[in-house]
């Protein structure tokens, strides 16, 4: 389980944290975001991070990645714990956004997050190697989230479902409502990993992401939405 959350929560997180903060993240990020609570928030928010801030990102790069064999997923995942991402972990986490994504968050897209109160998680092996992570930022009842990612070298191992899962619990545990997020359409192994954990396809951004030779790619917006039965997240 995840043993706390990213850094402190605050209240005027997505405010400041904006403007600059994340583009293809943003971009969209605040407007469907929180499709409504989030408007002005993400934007802006967006905004710096991003072309490359938010777009992989909460797209969940890593994780789509290592869905596909995740059925499996809880064979020999008791060697891996959750902990809050802390600047100290920004050195390992900023090496495997640069491995994993081809438009990858900054250091200061990660540092910004942390200072504005969003959760970062981190996911470790046993001998404290790190496996993935995840940065969450809460928007009134709802929590967005901006990246998800698991290691090149352990994608494809069942550590993207089981962060996912966490995730979502932690969220559940806090009493968001939901959970939304943006997806590549040509990332399918996410899309079938956000699918299988129980989000749903709510609305289509328009040239969200940078994509190469110049060009823009649209974003899938999902939700997860919290119910008596899955109030803990995904089982």
């Amino acid at each position: 389980m995840i043993e706390g959350r990213g850094e402190g929560h605050s209240e005027g997180h997505s405010e400041g944290h904006g403007e600059g903060h994340g583009e293809g993240h943003g971009e969209g990020h605040g407007e469907g975001h929180s499709e409504g609570h989030s408007e002005g928030h993400s934007e802006g928010h967006s905004e710096g991070h991003g072309e490359g801030h938010g777009e992989g990102h909460g797209e969940g790069h890593g994780e789509g990645h290592s869905e596909g064999h995740s059925e499996g997923h809880s064979e020999g995942l008791a060697d891996r714990y959750m902990q809050a991402m802390s600047m100290d972990d920004l050195a390992e986490v900023t090496a495997i956004e640069a491995a994993a994504y081809e438009f990858p968050w900054s250091r200061g897209n990660f540092e910004d997050s942390l200072r504005h109160g969003y959760y970062g998680m981190c996911l470790r092996h046993v001998t404290g190697t790190l496996l993935g992570y995840c940065v969450l930022m809460p928007v009134v009842d709802e929590m967005h989230l901006l990246n998800l990612c698991v290691a090149p070298a352990v994608q494809r191992a069942g550590s993207g479902l089981f962060l996912l899962s966490e995730a979502l619990r932690f969220t559940g545990s806090q009493r968001f409502a939901s959970v939304l997020l943006e997806v590549r359409p040509s990332n399918h192994a996410a899309l079938r990993l956000y699918e299988r954990a129980g989000f749903v396809v709510i609305g289509r951004r328009k040239n969200y992401y940078p994509a190469q030779h110049h060009t823009r790619e649209d974003a899938i917006v999902m939700r997860y939405s919290f119910t008596r039965e899955n109030a803990d997240g995904v089982a």
